[in-house]
């Protein structure tokens, strides 16, 4: 598994529409409601799958994103986390 975290000044639906994007142009295919999909720290969870392998982007919270760095949240549009297994 991998997981990586991310701060961009795009918005959340561009983040999400740029994966969709690139990862069903590669065939993936989109996961509708996945697992997980909110918690406390996690706004929005969208998931590809290809074969067994999956790919996940987890929109943050801002408040998530506050707790780790006060400065980051100001700079930060969107933060999400990436999973890929």
């Amino acid at each position: 598994m991998l997981l990586a975290t991310y701060c961009t000044t795009d918005g959340e639906m561009d983040v999400v529409s740029w994966f969709a994007t690139s990862l069903e142009s590669e065939g993936w295919q989109s996961v509708p409601n996945p697992p997980g999909s909110s918690t406390s720290d996690v706004a929005r969870t969208v998931e590809w799958r290809r074969g067994d392998r999956r790919f996940t982007v987890q929109v943050l919270t801002p408040v998530y994103v506050g707790r780790l760095d006060p400065a980051l949240a100001r700079r930060c549009s969107t933060a999400y986390r990436t999973v890929a297994q």
